[in-house]
């Protein structure tokens, strides 16, 4: 798979749970985050663990629901090598 269609992945599989947790607490946006993140990765919950976490690693939590897909876009060459490199 290359990096750039990974990255794409990535950045669709984000956007979905930080819309459904704009309004939600920390736990929320987890959850659906893994839930989005899986249903578009078929079903890796590794990876989406490990997206998650490096998610939560470089935003604090009061920001995680106001992430846009360009505050996502950043993230997704660290959520590549860290999360691909397993």
């Amino acid at each position: 798979m290359s990096h750039r269609f990974l990255k794409k992945n990535i950045l669709c599989m984000l956007v979905a749970p930080l819309l459904l947790a704009a309004c939600g607490k920390e736990p929320e946006f987890d959850r659906n985050f893994k839930k989005s993140c899986e249903a578009t990765s078929n079903g890796n919950a590794s990876f989406c663990k490990c997206a998650l976490g490096v998610v939560q690693k470089n935003v604090k939590p009061d920001s995680l629901p106001a992430l846009s897909s360009a505050d996502i876009e950043r993230l997704a060459p660290a959520i590549v090598k860290t999360c691909t490199a397993r």
